[in-house]
């Protein structure tokens, strides 16, 4: 199955669908290493089979809908992790990062976010905390 998955990989004309499955669970446990297009399970009769093969020629997924559910929460909780820097910023603190970066005082930042300067303030400070900064004093200046 991994060799078919890896030539799926290499041909993006190729469909890849696994038949015959027990449930759900044993769904996804092949999804969690093979890149899947199509899902059919044993209980599933002949005319869904063919409306399903249908579906995957013309592009589409064919999956269970609890497991389409399954699998957005994977790739969500994935992508949250991805993008949570080692120090465990939250998106929040790293969205502010982001606008500090672009020069926006505070009060621009509060504006943007629509939270309070104060709210911002709080969300510096631990963000400094998280990373280690501390006994400076620093002022920004524009220019």
């Amino acid at each position: 199955m991994h060799l078919w998955n890896s030539r799926a990989s290499e041909s993006p004309e190729m469909i890849l669908a696994a038949f015959n499955l027990r449930d759900d669970e044993h769904a996804a446990e092949l999804l969690i290493s093979l890149h899947l297009q199509g899902v059919f399970y044993r209980q599933d009769n002949l005319l869904l089979i063919c409306k399903g093969i249908a579906k995957l020629l013309e592009g589409d997924l064919w999956m269970s809908r609890n497991l389409m559910t399954r699998l957005i929460d994977f790739y969500r909780r994935q992508q949250l992790n991805a993008y949570r820097p080692v120090c465990g910023l939250t998106h929040r603190e790293l969205e502010i990062i982001g606008l500090l970066g672009t020069g926006a005082s505070n009060t621009e930042i509060a504006d943007q976010l629509f939270v309070s300067e104060h709210t911002v303030k709080s969300h510096l400070y631990n963000i400094f905390r998280k990373i280690k900064v501390g006994g400076l004093k620093f002022q920004v200046q524009r220019y």
